[in-house]
């Protein structure tokens, strides 16, 4: 990953505003009805009005966009989600009880932008949502906890930089406890880290914070070319999945470039969802910071 010193910057000023990260993030699921379905919760979070992003645009983006930062909340919900092909390598290290399953439930991108929208700074977490704590698939907990090589479904490979299907998530010496996690969704959402044996949970209070601060959320750069099927790939293909998931008024093929132009007006906080029901992909929460004043040179 290529250091950005200007999120460093970032960093340090935000950690200044922790307490209202908290304390609204609690809020922003005040509203929500805990006994809908985990893909019902995370919809009303994403779309609704006066709950979840909507909440966060309105209360806690103004707070955050401070001295030179800009601040936006932003979503993007889709209802079919890829299922993936468990590869045998991973099968004979992990047996499961299915050949595949779903990729995850959430995710989330954390993007610093410069004041022309030239990303800083990149991460990205994937959640899979569980109403309670018992896991009732092993083939899900073995993609989490333990698989490298999954087989990404056609419908995603056929249009992306790699058309092939195997796709390799990070090991733990990589920061595979950024990149995964599980989302317990009773009564209150908490965060329990990969691998699920390990016990470790904590509570959606400082899920953002820590995503902001970079204690969460595995960083991610446009793919090399050659690319390679890596936690870079996994991204760029969730991102521009199918090609279809950006309107057509937006140029495609320029993957978070055309997201941040879709949610353009950083001033504008009603502008920050787009509901697609026709493709295949992750609902994802995006966390955007603009400084207004920094200008890169080099495109990351």
């Amino acid at each position: 990953m290529t250091p950005a010193p200007e999120y460093d910057k970032f960093v340090k000023s935000v950690s200044n505003f922790s307490q209202d990260i908290i304390d609204h993030s609690i809020n922003s699921w005040n509203g929500i009805d805990f006994n809908l379905t985990e893909p019902q919760i995370i919809k009303r979070f994403l779309l609704d009005r006066g709950v979840g992003v909507d909440y966060l645009n309105r209360n806690l983006a103004p707070i955050l966009s401070h001295s030179s930062y800009e601040v936006k909340f932003a979503s993007v919900f889709i209802h079919q989600k890829p299922r993936i092909t468990r590869h045998i390598s991973s099968i004979n290290l992990c047996t499961g009880d299915t050949p595949g399953c779903e990729l995850g439930d959430l995710l989330v991108v954390f993007c610093l932008l410069d004041k022309n929208k030239i990303p800083l700074f990149r991460s990205a977490v994937i959640s899979q949502a569980k109403k309670d704590r018992i896991l009732t698939s092993q083939s899900q907990q073995c993609l989490y906890d333990s698989d490298i090589t999954f087989s990404m479904p056609a419908r995603v490979y056929n249009n992306s930089i790699i058309n092939t299907p195997e796709r390799n998530l990070p090991d733990y010496s990589q920061g595979r406890t950024k990149a995964l996690h599980y989302l317990i969704l009773d009564k209150f959402p908490n965060l329990r880290q990969v691998p699920w044996n390990s016990n470790l949970e904590y509570s959606w209070t400082h899920f953002l914070n820590r995503i902001l601060v970079g204690d969460l959320g595995l960083p991610f750069e446009n793919p090399p070319s050659p690319p390679n099927p890596d936690w870079n790939c996994i991204v760029y293909d969730l991102l521009n999945i199918g090609q279809g998931i950006i309107p057509s008024r937006i140029q495609r093929g320029n993957a978070l470039a055309d997201i941040v132009n879709l949610f353009n007006d950083f001033n504008e906080y009603d502008k920050y969802s787009i509901e697609i029901e026709d493709e295949q992909g992750l609902p994802t929460l995006f966390i955007i910071v603009r400084d207004t004043e920094y200008e890169t040179k080099n495109n990351r």
